[in-house]
């Protein structure tokens, strides 16, 4: 993998998440200052990689098999947004 990609996969999320939290921290206040917990770092590390397997290791493949590309990827997207969903929303 190209270095200028692994630089996208690895700052789009966090830059994404600044770009959301300094605006309500100067709007709403400092309850949205963002901040570094290293044992939930550790923990959504571990958790994202079990994660990753599952998706790209199990998933992926059996869909290629039965479906094309485009159907497969849709179907994935779908049980992956479904998923993150229940977990995500209060």
């Amino acid at each position: 993998m190209a270095p200028q990609w692994l630089a996208v996969a690895l700052l789009t999320s966090p830059a994404i998440l600044l770009t959301i939290l300094l605006p309500l921290v100067m709007v709403a206040g400092p309850a949205f200052r963002p901040g570094l917990q290293w044992p939930l770092l550790a923990v959504g590390f571990v958790a994202g990689s079990f994660e990753e397997i599952g998706w790209t290791g199990f998933a992926s493949p059996r869909l290629l098999e039965r479906h094309g590309l485009g159907q497969a990827g849709l179907t994935l997207g779908l049980v992956w947004a479904f998923w993150h969903l229940l977990v995500d929303v209060r």
